[in-house]
C-alpha cells in the first residue's frame, strides 16, 4: 500500500469517485493487473505509462489493480497525469479468479461503454506447461499460489462474450509464453485479434502504454490495426522483442494444416522413411531457447531441409500450405529468436504429458498432435 501512495503522491493524482463516461468512447481498454507478486513495482511503472496520453473523449483507459499483500482490487480511470479510484474491492470480497476478470468488465461495459474493447490480461504467463504442484497457466498470486487455468480463462471470455454481447475486438496477454497455438486455438471466437509473447525471457516492463494508447486516442484505428500497433511500438521499447498478433480467424486453418502435414507424416508407408534422428533434430532447430515448446514455422522449415526427398515428394505442398496458413494468421510479429509468432507444445523425450491438462485442452482433443508426439518420442 505504501508504494501506492508514493506513486499518487509523485504524480499528484488524487483519490476521488470520476464521473462517469457521458458518452460512448471509440475504445475502452482495460488493463486487468494481477500484481500480487514480484510484478508490483512493473505494475506503478505502467501505470505512469498510462498517464502519460493526452485526455480523449474517444479512449477510456481504465486498471483493474489486484497488489500484494492482499490488499484487495483497486478500480481506477486513467487521465492525463491522473489515476482516479473509482472503486476498491476487499479481498474477501474479491470472489474467484473467473468472477473477478468477468466483474472488472461489467463494471468497464456499464460505466465507461465504447464501441471497441480491448482487455489486456497483465501478470505471470506459462501457456499450457501448468500444474498444480510447480507451475502456473497465468495470473499467478504469490500470497495464496492461486493462478488461472487455461479452462478458467476460456470460462471467464465466455461469460465475457455473454457479458459485451459480442467476440473481444483485441486480447492482449501482458506477459510470457502465453503465443502458443494450444492457447490462440481454444480462444478462437472469443475475440477477434489475439497479442502475446512467445518467450519465457520476456521482459517484466511490458508494453508501451504510452506509445500504443497515444495512437488509439489520436487516430481511428480498428482492432487488426491496434493488434499491430501493440506489437511494433513495443519492438520500439524494447531491443530484442518477441511479441506477435494474431488474427483469431485464421487460427483454424493453421491447426488444420498442421494435421494435414501430420496424417501423411503418420503414414506407415511414410513414417517408416524417416530416420529416428531426423524429427529430433528438426525439434532442436524448431524450439530455440525454449525447454518444451518450439516456433511451428521453423519446424515446418526444419522438416522441409532434412526429411528425404521421398518423404518430401508427398509432404511439400502440405508444408508450404501450412506455412501459408501461418503467415496469414500472424498479423504483426517482432521475434529476436527469428521466430514467427506461434509456439507448440513439444517436450523432449517420454513421458509425454506430465502436465495432465494438457490433453484435456481442446486442441490436443481435436488434433493429431499428441498423436505425433507419442510416435515421435517413443
Amino acid at each position: 500500500m505504501k508504494l501506492l501512495v508514493n506513486f499518487l503522491i509523485f504524480f499528484g493524482c488524487f483519490f476521488a469517485l470520476e464521473m462517469r463516461a457521458d458518452k460512448d468512447a471509440s475504445w475502452t481498454v482495460l488493463v486487468y493487473m494481477e500484481a500480487d507478486n514480484h510484478l508490483n513495482d512493473f505494475a506503478v511503472k505502467n501505470l505512469y505509462d498510462m498517464a502519460r496520453v493526452e485526455k480523449s473523449d474517444k479512449l477510456n483507459v481504465l486498471v483493474q489493480w489486484n497488489q500484494p499483500n492482499n490488499n484487495g482490487q483497486f478500480r481506477y480511470r486513467v487521465l492525463h497525469q491522473k489515476v482516479v479510484l473509482d472503486m476498491h474491492i476487499p479481498a474477501d470480497e474479491a470472489g474467484s479468479c473467473v468472477e473477478s476478470l468477468v466483474d472488472s468488465v461489467k463494471w468497464a461495459q456499464e460505466n465507461y461503454p465504447a464501441d471497441h474493447f480491448c482487455i489486456i490480461l497483465w501478470g505471470e504467463g506459462l501457456g499450457f506447461i501448468e500444474s498444480n504442484e510447480t507451475t502456473r497457466a497465468l495470473l499467478w498470486k504469490e500470497a495464496d499460489g492461486s493462478y488461472m487455468t487455461n479452462q478458467q480463462l476460456v470460462e471467464s471470455l465466455s461469460l465475457i462474450n455473454v457479458q459485451l454481447g459480442r467476440p473481444i475486438d483485441v486480447l492482449a496477454m501482458d506477459m510470457g509464453k502465453m503465443a502458443m497455438l494450444e492457447v490462440a486455438y481454444q480462444i478462437q471466437g472469443k475475440a477477434k485479434f489475439f497479442v502475446a509473447s512467445k518467450d519465457g525471457a520476456y521482459p517484466a516492463d511490458g508494453f508501451a502504454y504510452g506509445e500504443f494508447l497515444s495512437r488509439l486516442s489520436s487516430e481511428n484505428l480498428g482492432a487488426y490495426q491496434l493488434a499491430q500497433c501493440i506489437v511494433s511500438t513495443y519492438a520500439q521499447q524494447v531491443a530484442h522483442s518477441c511479441l506477435s498478433a494474431i488474427d483469431l480467424d485464421g487460427i483454424n486453418a493453421v491447426k488444420e494444416g498442421l494435421d494435414l502435414v501430420l496424417d501423411t507424416m503418420l503414414e506407415e508407408g511414410v513414417w517408416s522413411q524417416v530416420k529416428p534422428g531426423i524429427i529430433a533434430q528438426a525439434r532442436e532447430e524448431a524450439k530455440k531457447r525454449y525447454k518444451l515448446r518450439i516456433d511451428l514455422y521453423l519446424f515446418y522449415e526444419a522438416l522441409e531441409r532434412m526429411l528425404p526427398a521421398v518423404v518430401m515428394d508427398q509432404l511439400s505442398t502440405l508444408i508450404n500450405d501450412a506455412k501459408l496458413a501461418l503467415k496469414r494468421a500472424v498479423i504483426a510479429n517482432e521475434d529476436r529468436f527469428g521466430g514467427h509468432g506461434i509456439s507448440l507444445y513439444y517436450p523432449l523425450i517420454s513421458p509425454l504429458f506430465p502436465y495432465t491438462n494438457y490433453l484435456n485442452s481442446q486442441f490436443a482433443q481435436d488434433s493429431l498432435w499428441p498423436e505425433f508426439l507419442r510416435r515421435s518420442t517413443e
